[in-house]
């Protein structure tokens, strides 16, 4: 057997390790990349991308969230962009006698570079969208984990994918998590099949980063990783093996060991109260837009009753009137019987 042949089928190392914690592996789901387009993330969120570009070879992925992301980038940027507004500036209309004042002035100017720093943001906007790999820091860090030389990267030149997918295909008829109770794809379940894959192969724990509900629960602000994920994991690695369920990146960093600062923590702890925020108003809206549907749906049919019963009414005889159907059928009876041609 060559050297090449050899390298190629040897199973996965672990990081070299300095301690216990840096034999953890991080797996990212999409959604949390995802939030860094999103309004209630902030920009100094950004500097914790330069851990990912530093511990490359830290992260589990794979081409299914590769996809996920390039799919839903753009959405989000535009919905992003459709929720940055400028206040109304109609209420700030000054009375004649201060129209002319210096702090006028100086109003009227600070609205003028708010609506030029607006145009400036949609701008730069609009180059993301347009050439991401230039001006999409977001994009750009994501792009080099996709396409990072790594033994936890799940590319499209690897032949353990096909072993993957019918994995994942299996669990997938037979109902096993993650998975919403929607889903009509078997993206949840590759990404999970291929954890289980490194972690075994590579003798380290795993920490699974994302905001879903797929690979777990939020009890009490703390991501609980599903009673059946654990089984299987502990089955199919080690019971010795790890594996837990953060909903911040940067806690995920910490417990492996990669430093990150107060600001970058505060940023993500702000980031993920607004999305807990969007998800219940979300919830709420699409509660109220089902309870609108269901108003909708009954008033129809109340108006359709309505309608076929003074239909009805209108149509029914007057008592001195004779029924016509049951007139026709007395004229009928009343004929005499037909006795067939006449024969001389």
């Amino acid at each position: 057997m060559s050297h090449k042949k050899q390298a190629k089928d040897a199973p996965i190392k672990p990081p070299i390790t300095a301690n216990k914690s840096d034999k953890f592996l991080i797996f990212i789901d999409t959604n949390i990349l995802l939030d860094f387009y999103r309004v209630r993330g902030r920009e100094s969120g950004l500097s914790i991308l330069k851990h990912i570009d530093d511990n490359l070879n830290r992260f589990i992925t794979t081409t299914q969230v590769e996809m996920e992301f390039e799919k839903n980038r753009q959405r989000v940027i535009v919905d992003s962009l459709g929720t940055f507004k400028l206040p109304g500036f109609e209420g700030l209309q000054l009375p004649a006698f201060i129209s002319e004042s210096k702090q006028s002035k100086a109003l009227e100017r600070t609205q003028k570079q708010l609506r030029n720093l607006a145009g400036t943001l949609k701008a730069r906007m609009t180059r993301m969208l347009q050439n991401p790999t230039t001006h999409d820091p977001v994009f750009k860090t994501a792009h080099r984990l996709f396409r990072a030389k790594s033994d936890y990267n799940l590319t499209r030149d690897k032949k353990i994918r096909f072993k993957i997918r019918a994995q994942a295909r299996k669990r997938f008829v037979l109902g096993y998590p993650p998975r919403k109770t929607d889903d009509t794809s078997i993206g949840d379940a590759v990404n999970w099949e291929w954890i289980v894959h490194c972690a075994a192969e590579s003798d380290c724990d795993v920490v699974i980063v994302t905001r879903d509900s797929d690979y777990g629960v939020l009890f009490d602000k703390q991501p609980i990783v599903n009673d059946w994920l654990t089984t299987e994991f502990r089955s199919r690695v080690s019971n010795k093996r790890k594996l837990l369920l953060m909903d911040r990146l940067s806690a995920a960093l910490k417990l492996v060991a990669i430093p990150v600062t107060p600001k970058e923590v505060d940023a993500e702890e702000q980031a993920l109260i607004a999305a807990r925020r969007d998800w219940m108003e979300q919830r709420i809206r699409s509660l109220q837009e089902r309870n609108a549907l269901m108003m909708a749906v009954r008033q129809r049919s109340r108006e359709a009753y309505e309608r076929e019963a003074y239909e009805a009414e209108a149509h029914e005889p007057e008592p001195d009137e004779p029924d016509p159907y049951e007139f026709a059928e007395q004229q009928y009876y009343a004929q005499p019987p037909d006795e067939g041609p006449h024969q001389d």
